[in-house]
């Protein structure tokens, strides 16, 4: 069954954080890192490292015991500009940008994505002989839904709302919700989750979180930024269908 999805202008997109991810192999060292965001400092002031901790289990005769000990090791930084709205992430392995409220356009947030990691590739990720290889990409927006109070049925503004049964009383204090739908088109998975959070008193409105998130595991040649860009924008027209096919028109009114 096809089911047209209208996708409309929103003049205020209820973004809070968007967000390109893209992973690469082989993966980098720690020096090129700190190269790079030396060469970002004026862009990103502030920086903080990113930590990862490894531990491990020993398997006996006598049964599992942790390992004597855990390794915490440097894996990445963390930057961000006290100026602009943007965190960007830089791992060994990974690179994220994220775009902080208030959002502005995907063109402006991919123009920037692309912009870094151009540099970024060309700096960091390890290429000799151009085995150099993007193996996952994803778009993930996370959107802030605002519903006016009092609310008689979740349905009026949400095409998939939570659903109690009958025999119980049918007021909510939260929800939360999670799917993980394949997408056969792009070879993607999108994880869509729905989150009601108890309003504070006094107040006009709740807050529903609608997070979309997809991901797409591939292989791109990290120099070729062409193919990179049309497969971000094919998980964005993805981000798309999926947010106008979980809200309704009487919100979506609020949105224009």
């Amino acid at each position: 069954m096809d089911i047209t999805v209208n996708v409309r202008k929103l003049t205020n997109a209820p973004v809070r954080e968007a967000v390109i991810d893209i992973q690469f192999d082989p993966a980098a060292n720690l020096d090129d890192l700190d190269v790079y965001a030396e060469a970002l400092a004026s862009e990103f002031d502030r920086s903080s490292p990113l930590w990862r901790t490894e531990f491990g289990l020993q398997v006996g005769i006598e049964g599992t015991a942790p390992a004597p000990e855990s390794q915490v090791a440097r894996h990445g930084l963390r930057l961000q500009s006290s100026q602009r709205p943007y965190v960007l992430q830089c791992r060994l392995n990974g690179f994220t940008l994220s775009r902080l409220y208030p959002y502005e356009n995907w063109e402006e947030l991919i123009e920037s994505a692309l912009r870094y990691w151009d540099t970024f590739a060309k700096v960091v990720v390890p290429n000799e002989a151009g085995q150099g290889r993007i193996t996952q990409i994803a778009v993930r927006y996370i959107n802030e839904l605002r519903l006016p109070l009092p609310i008689r049925d979740f349905s009026d503004y949400l095409r998939a709302p939570p659903e109690v049964p009958a025999s119980l009383p049918q007021a909510l204090q939260s929800f939360l919700q999670r799917v993980v739908i394949p997408l056969p088109e792009t070879q993607a998975v999108a994880i869509v989750t729905q989150a009601l959070d108890a309003p504070s008193a006094p107040a006009e409105s709740v807050t529903v979180i609608l997070d979309i998130d997809l991901k797409q595991r591939l292989t791109i040649d990290v120099s070729d930024q062409e193919r990179l860009w049309d497969q971000l924008k094919a998980l964005r027209a993805d981000k798309n269908r999926i947010f106008f096919s979980y809200v309704t028109d009487k919100l979506l009114e609020t949105l224009e």
